[in-house]
């Protein structure tokens, strides 16, 4: 029996009509504008080499506090540099007031990216064994508000190109979180702005709420105490034993306050650590842990408290030394080679020690816990003036 061979259905010459048209449409539409097409393709590379370029500048000064390179305050042309580590003594970029990023590489990107159209600019070169092409065709500065931004002037197709012009404040919640604020963030291990929540922005540890949102925080809204708390759940960045950490927060309480405590840890019998107010002054206390009540770690006033104020206050440990600030300002320290006690899983509170009515009078803002040391500008860069600055941001 002979077998017959299948022809091809009326679907299948259909679907292959449709993909020989859609080939030809794309040869002819190259052919008709191939020079178009090869533009958007340098644009789509210039992008790509913009957010290389920013993002390992923006980590350089995460890392060192500093950018890699003096930024001006007008966009400037960077330096190609090419994969050699900076600073260059080879290539002359400061003749022609070109910005050597050259220390970026190779721990941050592996070589300064060139405009893929090539440079508009030409070096004068030392050693001509090292020639570049000239400027990489992209530029980098700051804008009056200190917020880096880098551009590709030779952007084509009328298309505009950069990184980093999202306009914004860094003294509220939801803007731009710029150089400064980037930095801040690293080691930040919880934070809780308190704006219209109890949320912690960094993680997902909500706190419970025992009080109400207000409209009169430092950065936005602050939480309002009154007598009552907010319960933070136990993380385990709360076991602080003889690690370095940084507390900060804002409060401001009313004439008249009697005594309570603005941050603690652990309940009125198992305390582990207290940042107390009472007539006396303002005092932190932190044990070991392993009987309670013993301020074995340290105890120290850091003297009279400030009332119907806005107050910024930080807690750092740095080694063996505490240091304790009030609005950007060193208000007291102590020595200790004691690790601060665990104390279970018991939660972190604001407000109060135990529960009520040990809870405060008054509203704080902008609480944050960091598990490294917070330098004394970092410092100065929370208070801001005394304006405060919000961690919130892209």
């Amino acid at each position: 029996m002979s077998k017959k061979s299948r022809g091809f259905t009326l679907l299948e010459i259909l679907l292959l009509v449709v993909g020989i048209i859609s080939i030809l449409a794309g040869i002819v539409i190259i052919a008709i504008n191939p020079g178009r097409q090869l533009a958007t393709v340098r644009n789509t590379e210039r992008k790509s080499d913009l957010k290389q370029i920013y993002n390992a500048s923006m980590q350089y000064y995460i890392d060192n506090e500093e950018y890699p390179a003096t930024m001006p305050t007008s966009l400037t042309e960077i330096c190609d540099t090419g994969n050699l580590r900076g600073p260059q003594v080879v290539i002359d970029c400061a003749t022609e007031s070109l910005i050597d990023l050259s220390l970026l590489v190779p721990d941050y990107m592996t070589a300064i990216p060139v405009d893929p159209s090539g440079a508009s600019s030409t070096l004068t070169l030392i050693t001509p064994a090292y020639a570049a092409t000239g400027g990489a065709g992209y530029k980098i500065g700051v804008s009056s508000s200190s917020k880096l931004i880098a551009s590709a002037p030779l952007a084509e197709l009328d298309a505009v190109i950069t990184v980093g012009t999202t306009t914004g404040t860094t003294t509220g919640g939801g803007g731009v979180c710029d150089a400064t604020c980037l930095a801040l963030r690293n080691g930040l291990v919880a934070y809780y702005p308190l704006d219209t929540n109890v949320d912690d922005y960094v993680g997902t540890n909500s706190a419970n709420a025992n009080g109400t949102i207000s409209a009169e925080g430092r950065v936005n809204g602050g939480y309002d105490i009154n007598r009552s708390y907010i319960d933070i759940p136990y993380q385990s960045y709360m076991d602080f034993g003889a690690d370095n950490f940084t507390l900060s927060w804002w409060e401001n309480r009313p004439s008249g306050s009697d005594q309570s405590a603005s941050v603690s840890r652990g309940g009125a019998t198992n305390m582990v650590w207290n940042y107390w107010n009472d007539d006396n002054g303002e005092y932190f206390f932190a044990s070991d842990g392993v009987i309670p009540g013993d301020w074995n770690v340290g105890v120290i006033n850091i003297g009279a408290w400030t009332y119907n104020t806005w107050n910024h206050f930080a807690v750092i440990r740095n080694g063996n030394n505490f240091t304790f600030y009030k609005n950007a300002e060193i208000a007291g320290t102590f020595s200790s080679d004691k690790a601060i006690g665990t104390n279970g899983t018991n939660s972190l509170r604001l407000g109060a020690y135990g529960a009520p009515p040990n809870g405060m009078v008054g509203i704080m803002d902008e609480f944050g816990v960091w598990n490294r040391a917070l330098s004394p500008t970092e410092v100065s860069n929370l208070y801001n003036g005394g304006a405060g600055r919000s961690l919130i941001g892209n």
